[in-house]
């Protein structure tokens, strides 16, 4: 299978992720979609919305801004990230330290974070997410009589010593309206999908231009996703190609299909 190409120049630090009040305590936030503010509420730009530690370095830096009217108290934890069939699990860890834990931001005002490894750089990249929760005020009042905290949920990478390698692995089969993909990251370290989509296996793809989508897939880890089945793709045809973007370089592979006549 073809793999993904270069890597890009990596993640903004100026990337800002707005997220209001209106928006449930347990739904993990990605950036790009931000949820309405209701008036005179308090809510939290983070910068940068992803953290990377490189395996020369010891700490980075998160940024919280509260642009609302209210003050409101924060919380910030770390916390250990795992995938298993597609599905996403967060643990508690000590391994990185962030300082201050607490803190409580008025109006207008920035908090810098500092996020650090406890230990010597890993072997092969380890991923974690930092959990930035406002807390309820205790007596305040509450629109409607329910409180809806924010929560972020910010992807943290710390690199490892070994070379960083990604290697994609691809499978799929019509399945009804859609086609069922298999990936599989046998690489040693994440990737971010951000588009995808599906061609003729001799044709050009910007024909086809991908879907913009949001997935992560941890080293050693593997999911299955549905697309649309494209209206060219019959019964007779044998292969494909998976196109799109991710943050490892592009993504250009021939795949032949495992219902296949």
């Amino acid at each position: 299978m073809e793999r993904p190409r270069g890597r890009n120049s990596g993640v903004a630090a100026a990337a800002a992720l707005l997220l209001a009040l209106a928006q449930n305590a347990l739904t993990q936030n990605a950036p790009g979609q931000p949820a309405p503010t209701a008036a005179g509420a308090m809510s939290l730009v983070a910068a940068p919305v992803r953290l990377d530690i490189a395996a020369t370095a010891k700490a980075e830096v998160l940024t919280l801004t509260n642009p609302g009217a209210q003050r409101g108290d924060v919380q910030v934890r770390a916390l250990a990230w795992s995938q298993r069939d597609g599905e996403d699990s967060y643990q508690p860890t000590d391994a990185i330290i962030v300082s201050p834990p607490r803190f409580s931001l008025a109006p207008g005002a920035s908090q810098t974070v500092r996020i650090y490894r406890r230990d010597p750089a890993p072997a092969a990249e380890l991923s974690y997410r930092i959990a930035v929760d406002q807390l309820p005020a205790a007596g305040a009042p509450v629109a409607g009589g329910v409180q809806l905290p924010i929560r972020l949920m910010i992807p943290l990478f710390v690199a490892g010593a070994q070379p960083a390698s990604t290697d994609l692995r691809w499978q799929a089969r019509r399945s009804g309206d859609g086609v069922q993909l298999e990936l599989a990251n046998q690489g040693n370290r994440h990737v971010r999908i951000s588009s995808l989509g599906l061609a003729p296996a001799q044709a050009d793809t910007a024909q086809t231009p991908p879907v913009p989508r949001l997935i992560y897939l941890l080293p050693g880890t593997r999911r299955s996703l549905q697309l649309p089945r494209p209206d060219w793709l019959d019964q007779r045809v044998r292969a494909l190609r998976i196109h799109g973007d991710s943050d490892a370089g592009p993504i250009d592979a021939r795949v032949d299909l495992l219902d296949a006549p």
